[in-house]
């Protein structure tokens, strides 16, 4: 099975908005540990090409996204 190709775009920068304290990054921390995790199963390493392209795939638009309202009950 081959891995999955990742490519890197160039982004326009994007004003980052103030992080609130209703914010909840612990999935995005879940997230960046499972991958590097698959990585090891995988038996390929995290090295620093790996974590540039988490960083852009995963964290940049985590924290570039606009936050939404959660939905009312």
């Amino acid at each position: 099975m081959t891995p999955p190709t990742w490519t890197t775009s160039q982004r326009a920068p994007v004003s980052a908005r103030p992080l609130s304290t209703g914010d909840d990054w612990s999935l995005v921390g879940d997230v960046v540990l499972a991958m590097g995790l698959l990585q090891v199963v995988r038996g390929q390493s995290v090295d620093a090409k790996f974590v540039r392209q988490v960083i852009d795939t995963l964290v940049l638009p985590a924290v570039q996204t606009p936050a939404t309202e959660a939905p009312k009950h």
